[in-house]
């Protein structure tokens, strides 16, 4: 890292029984130049306010003599406290580190988009509190699930347990719809077969048209976002390459804004109520004039059933849509608008491949003179370059760059490269903290759990470690009663 001379900050928070836990983690372009994130380690908050936070994360980066390296970016979640622009953590860093941009967690962006899509439509959110109880009916009973198991069988269904619905990251929930349609003649099944008001409640509510529509319409919607989610948890991603992908799932998004699209999402709807003998109510031969030449908002109590094509379109399918790509055209902001027309600028798949006025704002903010007899050199190699090879992303494009030749344009690109898309590393280091912190570990204090975090989550160094050693050294740390070291 020290080599790279520059580097990102990841920060993110999480309970740990009564303690507040901060995960850091740095994101750098080695010396050979692969992207790495590294976790730097576990810190305890005594406070929970945005100068304890910033003052917690300096420490940990003048403890490893990274305070004085070029800090570019910073990624932390929306929390007011982290992404205040005043008063956040992100504003007091950057007193103390200028050039570091504030990019919020493009994953954590992805989650809220779906997470208010879900939550702003009355009916999607009643559908996934459906689906909600529906898991709940067949896990929280021994009864229920045995029942459930035994007709799948009968039905010569796979073996598989439906889903329970992810709080924290909504672009999963597409896997608890999946489970629900593949075991749908099971769960209907079992529910007519148990005699209680819960499993009639929740018959009347899953055996609607309704409810298959949003069934299929959620697994389209979901499952086009759903690669993006994957794409968004690695760690060698680069913001060029991100930015293309989100555009690619909005463009996939608004090709279905059609009433194609949506008549097939009904056929497929009705087809299943045909096979499961799901009523389709018809619609009213007089149409009401109640409240005729007025603009209804809303409606109290029962809403009334949908029965064609279009009243499904205009009710469920194109709100829910509307609603997720103006959620994907609001969010996603990146480190602001000029870094990231220079990121841009440094992706070869971009229309603005190597433009100067693009490159300009980030070699400024950055303090990089670009020279353009370099830029205008660098924009024929490229060119004979990519006649001969596929050069399709910032980073085969930093490999290809020779320091000697073009020594700004190689900090640029590396730049580009070290800005972080999201914070996921600092996820997983919780993941391997609720491994570590046990029932029978909940003594240890917190520098021994900050060891044994970082022993668990960068273990590829642990290969360069002779255990030979380390034991020779533990052996004569202290004397011992009983001698630990073995007679040669």
């Amino acid at each position: 890292m020290k080599e790279a001379k520059m580097y990102s900050v990841m920060a993110d928070e999480a309970r740990d029984g009564h303690t507040e836990q901060l995960a850091v983690c740095v994101r750098f372009v080695s010396c050979k130049g692969h992207v790495k994130e590294c976790f730097l380690g576990l810190q305890k908050l005594e406070r929970f306010d945005a100068q304890c936070i910033t003052d917690t994360i300096e420490e940990l980066l003048q403890y490893h003599t990274l305070s004085d390296l070029l800090c570019v970016a910073q990624s932390y979640d929306e929390a007011s406290v982290m992404s205040g622009p005043v008063g956040g953590v992100q504003a007091r860093f950057r007193q103390r580190h200028p050039e570091a941009v504030y990019v919020h967690c493009y994953a954590h962006e992805l989650n809220l988009v779906l997470c208010h899509t879900c939550k702003s439509i009355p009916p999607a959110s009643d559908f996934f509190g459906l689906l909600e109880n529906v898991y709940t009916f067949f896990n929280t009973s021994l009864v229920n699930h045995t029942k459930f198991k035994e007709l799948q069988k009968d039905l010569g269904l796979f073996a598989s347990e439906l889903v329970q619905l992810s709080n924290t990251r909504w672009a999963c929930q597409v896997n608890s719809i999946k489970a629900l349609l593949n075991n749908i003649s099971a769960v209907l099944a079992t529910l007519e077969a148990t005699n209680t008001p819960i499993a009639k409640g929740i018959l009347s509510k899953l055996s609607k048209p309704k409810t298959v529509y949003m069934l299929i319409m959620f697994s389209q919607l979901l499952g086009i976002t759903e690669g993006l989610h994957r794409y968004l948890q690695g760690e060698r991603l680069d913001m060029g390459k991100a930015v293309e992908y989100k555009m690619s799932v909005v463009d996939t998004l608004s090709k279905l804004r059609t009433e194609a699209a949506a008549e097939e999402i009904f056929e497929k709807a009705m087809d299943i109520c045909g096979s499961y003998n799901i009523q389709i109510p018809q619609g009213a031969r007089h149409k009401q004039k109640r409240l005729e030449g007025f603009v209804l908002e809303s409606r109290c109590g029962a809403t009334p059933d949908l029965t064609s094509s279009a009243e499904f379109r205009y009710e469920i399918f194109f709100p829910c849509l509307d609603r997720m790509l103006q959620e994907l055209a609001d969010r996603f902001s990146g480190a602001g608008q000029k870094i990231m027309e220079g990121i841009q600028a440094c992706n070869p798949s971009s229309p603005t491949f190597l433009s100067e006025d693009a490159l300009k704002p980030i070699a400024a903010h950055y303090h990089v003179t670009i020279k353009p007899e370099e830029l205008v050199v660098e924009k024929n190699f490229m060119k004979r370059k990519m006649e001969k090879e596929d050069i399709c992303d910032i980073t085969t494009a930093f490999h290809l760059l020779d320091e000697d030749m073009f020594p700004a344009l190689k900090v640029i690109f590396r730049i580009a490269l070290t800005i972080p898309v999201s914070s996921c590393s600092c996820e997983r280091s919780f993941s391997a903290l609720r491994r570590l912190h046990m029932w029978l570990r909940r003594t240890m204090g917190q520098e021994r759990l900050n060891d044994l975090a970082i022993l668990s989550i960068e273990k590829e160094y642990l290969d360069n470690v002779d255990p030979e050693n380390v034991i020779d050294r533990f052996a004569k740390l202290k004397p011992r009663r009983y001698n630990l070291m073995l007679p040669q």
